[in-house]
């Protein structure tokens, strides 16, 4: 509570001896307590009306896109495309080359493991073992 507040509750101990001063000072006491919350009040909506006019000026960066940029800074310059429209011949890109050589690609790995298990030799966590 704010200094005025209780400086006044001291007063009223001090006139305790009469019950109709008490009455009043308690009154009192109460008014500067509803006082110094409508003080707060109207100091924090202030203060609040600052904060929002900030944020309406306030850039909104957080939806930005990032890959449109990225795409612009990097092969955007040597290709006559949007940022959006790149990154999305990009990603079709890569899908087409994963579909197109993806299968024979997972193929090739499964034969070559298959080869070098055949050949005796020990694989990487068998190596481990063997130092043991």
């Amino acid at each position: 509570m704010p200094p005025a507040i209780w400086k006044d509750s001291r007063e009223c101990a001090e006139i305790k001896d009469s019950a109709y001063f008490a009455r009043a000072c308690a009154q009192i006491v109460q008014l500067r307590r509803e006082l110094a919350s409508s003080e707060d009040y109207e100091r924090l909506s202030v203060r609040a009306a600052e904060k929002r006019k900030a944020l309406a000026e306030a850039p909104i960066i957080a939806t930005a896109d990032p890959l449109p940029a990225a795409f612009n800074a990097t092969l955007g310059r040597y290709l006559p495309i949007d940022g959006i429209d790149g990154v999305a011949l990009l990603l079709t890109a890569v899908l087409e080359l994963v579909s197109c050589f993806g299968l024979a690609a997972v193929t090739v790995l499964h034969h070559a493991r298959d080869q070098h298990r055949s050949s005796g030799k020990p694989e990487g966590g068998d190596q481990l073992r063997a130092m043991r």
